[in-house]
């Protein structure tokens, strides 16, 4: 019989949801918007005309925007919102982000015409990185673990120790790792007294991290590097062979996307092991 570890992760409240899409909450004319006929904000289109403008209203970017056969005349990113030039007549529109997937053929509910001003809503829902949605799992065969990881992000390559992977979606990274616990043989009580011990573990740490925390069997730092935000968490905890091992996670993620990675943190901070045999 061959006992392997098995590491469960149990969740809890997630604010992802499961599908990412997009929807329109509001379309309509602005009556007195003048910017798609003033000089200096007007566009010409393709049969010298004066292009309608719609003002698309998200925080977002990366969107790609089709007019089918009459085309798009122009589009410019701007604060909070994306314009839009189109020529008159136009009936419906394709719009698609990476992150949110494509609402395709959204027909205006009123004529566009020329030389006028309009203003789209969009909403998204939502989350890249929820895992209540379609997930993947890493088995990690050295120390035995399992995770779950968004299947948006793709695993990078195992270090030669074979401790861990990173998961990456552009510029965030999700990192897990183990070690065995190099303090072992100084832990006086065992996990009963392991506040005691995280507290003799956290004077270890870098002395300019922004903001430590310190549990009863974990300690988490939170800082910044290299321009990203980072959140490492390590718990120490017992495998089936009374060994003492550490789990540790790192997130680092630019500010920007701080409320996309809150799935990802809710994950690390609901962690609680579940130790299992495999025969």
């Amino acid at each position: 019989m061959k006992r392997l570890l098995l590491l469960v992760f149990t969740l809890g409240f997630l604010h992802g949801i499961i599908a990412q899409t997009i929807s329109v909450s509001s379309f309509r004319l602005l009556e007195t918007d003048l910017t798609a006929n003033t000089a200096g904000t007007m566009e010409i289109d393709q049969n010298g005309e004066t292009a309608a403008l719609i003002k698309v209203v998200t925080t977002q970017t990366g969107f790609s925007f089709d007019g089918g056969a009459l085309g798009v005349v122009k589009t410019k990113q701007n604060s909070g919102e994306i314009w839009i030039y189109v020529p008159h007549g136009l009936k419906r529109i394709s719009i698609s982000q990476p992150d949110y997937g494509v609402l395709r053929d959204y027909y205006f509910n009123i004529p566009i015409e020329a030389a006028r001003t309009y203003e789209m809503i969009l909403k998204l829902e939502g989350n890249i990185f929820s895992f209540s949605g379609d997930t993947k799992e890493y088995h990690n065969y050295r120390f035995g673990y399992t995770i779950q990881y968004p299947s948006i992000m793709h695993q990078g390559m195992e270090p030669r120790n074979h401790d861990g992977i990173s998961f990456i979606y552009q510029d965030v990274t999700f990192t897990v790792a183990a070690n065995y616990d190099i303090w072992e043989d100084e832990i006086d009580g065992g996990l009963s007294n392991m506040k005691s011990f995280i507290d003799k573990v956290s004077s270890t740490l870098p002395p300019d991290a922004e903001n430590k925390i310190i549990g009863e069997d974990y300690y988490i730092i939170k800082g910044s590097r290299d321009g990203l935000l980072n959140y490492q968490k390590s718990i120490i905890t017992k495998n089936l062979d009374e060994e003492n091992i550490w789990i540790n996670f790192y997130l680092d993620y630019p500010k920007e996307k701080e409320q996309k990675v809150i799935p990802l943190l809710q994950y690390i901070n609901d962690y609680k092991p579940i130790f299992t045999s495999i025969e």
